[in-house]
């Protein structure tokens, strides 16, 4: 008499001759990694005219130290005036001291900013595009070499007098200035003298 076999047991023989001949257990996939929590960069805030250590666009380390501000609204001749209450003119030092480099452009995430209270200001808002003094003055559009620091301008239109000039660079660290709310120091007599041509 023939052996008839259960179902199940069948079930299990043809379950048991799919199995690999490699004789290796089947590779378990490990639990996907959870993605790593960002730390927040740390911000750098300074004082007025404190110089301060900042990361270029290309990853170079370049020395920034502010060295003037001057605010005014006009009125000017054949140019609208401030959008939001005052021009501010900061002028600036920067020295790369380890290779060449560039600021980091806004349309790159970072670059130059202002604050004022909540309100986040960058170059290109209100009319700060089109000042008496906008481009005839210097503005850090060339690389900064080792070796041959540049002294340039850097312009807002800001709602008041006073507030934080900040620097994001591009591994997202914020380095600050408190800004005075008075014109105060050097480096800003081509800003003075296209105010007078327009004045």
């Amino acid at each position: 008499m023939r052996a008839v076999l259960a179902p199940a047991v069948v079930a299990a023989l043809l379950l048991s001759g799919c199995s690999s001949d490699s004789g290796e257990d089947p590779v378990q996939q490990p639990p996907a990694a959870q993605p790593a929590e960002q730390t927040p960069a740390t911000p750098q805030t300074h004082q007025w005219g404190q110089a301060a250590t900042v990361t270029g666009a290309e990853g170079g380390q370049l020395k920034v130290t502010p060295l003037g501000v001057l605010y005014h609204r006009g009125p000017y001749r054949g140019v609208d005036g401030p959008a939001n209450g005052w021009f501010v003119a900061i002028a600036l030092r920067i020295e790369a001291l380890d290779r060449q480099d560039r600021l980091v452009a806004p349309a790159e995430g970072g670059g130059w900013g202002w604050r004022s209270g909540e309100q986040q200001i960058d170059t290109i808002d209100g009319n700060a595009t089109s000042t008496p003094w906008v481009g005839e003055v210097p503005e850090f559009g060339d690389p900064i070499l080792p070796g041959k620091p540049q002294a340039g301008v850097v312009t807002f239109d800001v709602p008041a007098k006073g507030g934080e000039l900040q620097y994001t660079s591009a591994d997202g660290v914020v380095t600050s200035w408190t800004v005075p709310a008075a014109a105060t120091g050097s480096g800003l007599e081509k800003v003075r003298q296209r105010i007078k041509l327009f004045t």
